[in-house]
């Protein structure tokens, strides 16, 4: 495995410049850190990815032999050094060679790579596929080694440099493969490489991944294996990683049928020979150890003993399986687009075609990895019928070649018929427990009284789906906590809900400036803030600057900062929003310093829907610290515009009485202790009990006066005697004065 940065150090060690203390100045780190946002597309794509299971892949793994294995290594090991420069890696390559040759079936094929003056060779072997037009799988791993610690190979082209594990294990298991599939006919080429010149630049999986670019050749997956016999705990995780989210699942699909190894997810390191190809637009994944073998890493003493052969071996068998499901199988449908067709109870379901596939195996269930329902079908596209309108079902497909091979599972995609019917869904973003949660849930009811309306706590719901929205004609986001931004994370959701028909009303504090990478900021065409909710820019005004809006469309009431919040009537971060082409301004900023650069700017903007798609009203700036009076008559002006019927209260801006949902509890389910948090009107003696389900007392939390205000308590699931709780429904009971509310926990262990 090499460690420098690929290009500086080939450069320096082509001009005969990088002395082994100029090595060391590169640092030695064997991965990079995963690209986060990659990794998250990974562990958010939904359902599974599945490899079907084949008893002769099953069978022809398990005949990888440990002890074959550990006899390559020993005699890679026994050239003592194969570094570029030295004429021991001319003896292991021409051993390699004859390897190769000795497995029958196979003509080795060299391919020169020079590095100053000196020509060494990648060696590979093909298995001929009649897939026409012909694509190839490569294995590959290098077969050099290098000292850069202890007796630098550098300075010395002959010091001990024995590769046992970088890369003696790769390379076995490359010839291991090799020796298994000799004679197998299978639809694809599988290539069977041995690199040279890795450890001094990736030199000669750059002159095989360039070349095969260059010819036209199609690589349908590239595995790589570096370091793969390191495991002195007795562990069972293999560190894979992937150039893509499909090559990603492959492995996981993989480990998950052949394997009782777990795997973990490596990232995507750019220091050995699938980084070259992933460079050249072959995918490609990388096989390594998890346990990193640090002390041997480029040492005189990277030797057999360090070693676990076994767990060589099966890294081999998860690597041989990659390769044969790859070669033998057809591509996966790379993508499923689900299409709502608007009835209410039908998806349509369509996909890319994929190359040598005579139909497809579809597969749906109500779900996730569970289908209940498959169908063949011969074109791209099919359409799933009796479904049950705002529930999620969960499709996937598979391709089947002529032969009736299937490829593997992609992950499902999820999506919901909509109805559109219903009412209003309030989605609440605060924190739970956030001192102010419970005077906007208050206020909430006030501002859509006589609406037919739900609350949806994003905090307890989990994650949201499209079917939580479907039911509903309008969507109200409340992200009126600065902390805590959600709104871009749920961008493609709600915009999924706009396209096909529902309303949105956004009102945001410091929510929209998230979306950009940067303030001020500009959406870039196709982007969830310009496409759906028609802004072109985005400002913040951070200092406390912000007083009120004024209306600039007809209908609309002004806005002013509420001072039971912000006493001095002005509040910082509120969000300018210029509309893009086909957004109109609906309210605009009213300066309390009277800046003239801020005056007059919109902050509030109305996109109305086209070809179907519903109408879209964003705030950039929080409704629950403007005076209600103001905010009941924004909802009443743009609910009423949108159809649905609104009824308001009184018009004193005095906050609203609180309720029996004032009481809440999170987490819930819980394990093992939860809070409770609640607000009073007035001071008064209060007492809050945990009652089981028959209503016998388990413990008292509070019995005392408290003030007016906001209140949390925690209970730690333990009963009056102090014991844990049962797992079970309890109820929490709170009293004050002649008010009761109640609210049931479930505590789960």
């Amino acid at each position: 495995m090499y460690f420098a940065p690929r290009f500086t150090a080939s450069a320096a060690i082509a001009a005969g410049t990088l002395s082994s203390a100029a090595a060391a100045d590169f640092g030695a780190c064997p991965s990079v850190p995963p690209d986060p946002e990659f990794l998250a597309a990974v562990e958010s794509a939904s359902g599974y990815a599945h490899v079907p299971y084949d008893p002769m892949i099953a069978l022809l793994i398990s005949r990888v032999s440990a002890d074959s294995i550990r006899a390559t290594m020993e005699r890679l090991v026994a050239f003592d050094n194969r570094f570029t420069f030295s004429d021991s890696l001319v003896a292991a390559e021409s051993w390699i060679e004859s390897k190769f040759e000795s497995f029958g079936g196979y003509d080795p094929v060299l391919q020169s790579v020079g590095l100053r003056g000196f020509q060494r060779n990648n060696i590979y072997v093909e298995l001929e596929g009649d897939a026409t037009p012909p694509e190839w799988v490569v294995v590959g791993g290098h077969h050099d080694s290098i000292n850069w610690i202890d007796y630098p190979s550098i300075d010395d082209p002959y010091a001990p440099a024995p590769g046992a594990d970088d890369n003696g294990s790769g390379t076995a298991a490359v010839l291991e493969m090799a020796r298994l599939t000799a004679g197998l006919s299978l639809p694809r080429t599988l290539r069977f490489t041995t690199f040279t010149i890795e450890e001094l630049g990736l030199l000669g999986s750059e002159r095989m991944a360039s070349s095969m670019e260059a010819l036209g050749q199609t690589v349908r997956l590239m595995i790589n294996l570096d370091m793969v016999a390191h495991d002195p705990q007795g562990g069972d995780e293999i560190e894979v990683g992937g150039s893509g989210i499909i090559e990603t699942h492959l492995v996981r699909a993989v480990v998950d049928t052949y394997s009782d190894h777990t795997w973990v997810d490596g990232g995507w390191p750019s220091n050995s020979d699938h980084y070259s190809f992933s460079q050249h637009g072959h995918p490609a994944v990388n096989l390594i150890e998890a346990d990193f073998n640090w002390g041997g890493w480029h040492h005189s003493s990277d030797e057999m003993w360090r070693l676990d052969i076994d767990y060589c071996a099966e890294v081999t068998r998860v690597g041989l399986a990659m390769a044969l499901v790859t070669a033998g199988y057809p591509a996966p449908v790379p993508s499923i687009e689900l299409t709502d067709a608007g009835d209410g109870s039908t998806l349509v379901a369509s996909w890319p075609a994929v190359l040598g596939a005579e139909r497809y195996l579809l597969r749906w269930g109500a779900i996730s990895g569970v289908p209940t329902e498959e169908r063949e079908i011969a074109d791209t596209t099919a359409t799933i019928t009796g479904l049950s309108a705002n529930e999620l079902v969960h499709v996937s497909v598979a391709a089947l070649d002529d032969d009736d091979r299937l490829s593997w599972w992609m992950p499902e995609a999820a999506d919901a018929p909509l109805t559109l019917e219903g009412g209003v869904l309030v989605i609440d973003e605060t924190i739970d427990g956030n001192l102010q949660e419970a005077v906007q849930d208050s206020l909430i009811d006030v501002y859509l009284k006589g609406a037919d309306y739900e609350q949806l706590d994003l905090a307890q719901h989990g994650e949201l789906s499209i079917a939580d929205l479907g039911g509903h004609s309008t969507v109200i986001w409340m992200g009126e906590d600065p902390v805590i931004l959600q709104l871009e994370e749920h961008g493609d959701l709600l915009g999924s809900y706009q396209t096909r028909g529902g309303h949105l009303l956004l009102s945001t504090w410091t929510e929209i400036g998230s979306l950009v990478d940067e303030l001020p900021g500009t959406f870039e065409e196709g982007s969830f803030g310009r496409e759906i909710l028609g802004i072109d820019q985005v400002t913040r005004v951070v200092p406390e600057d912000f007083a009120g809006a004024d209306p600039e469309a007809p209908g609309y009431s002004a806005l002013r900062v509420w001072e039971r919040f912000w006493p001095d009537g002005t509040m910082p971060m509120a969000e300018i929003i210029e509309p893009a082409a086909g957004a109109e301004p609906l309210l605009s900023f009213v300066s309390a310093s009277g800046d003239t650069s801020l005056q007059g700017r919109p902050v509030a903007l109305r996109h109305p829907g086209s070809d179907g798609a519903g109408d879209v009203y964003t705030l950039g700036v929080p409704l629950f610290y403007m005076r209600p009076s103001g905010a009941r008559a924004w909802f009443l002006q743009v609910l009423g515009e949108l159809g649905v019927p609104v009824g308001l209260a009184d018009e004193g801006d005095a906050p609203p009485a609180a309720r029996g949902a004032r009481l809440r509890v999170a987490p819930n389910p819980f394990n093992p202790r939860t809070a409770v948090s609640f607000h009073l009107d007035r001071s008064g003696a209060t007492r809050l009990t945990v009652l089981d389900i028959t209503g016998r007392k388990v413990a008292q939390l509070l019995n005392r006066s408290l003030s007016a205000g906001e209140h949390r308590v925690v209970w730690d699931g333990r009963t009056e005697s102090g014991r844990s709780a049962a797992s079970g429904v309890y109820v929490m009971l709170l009293e004050s004065g002649s008010q009761r509310w109640s609210r049931r926990v479930v505590l789960l262990k």
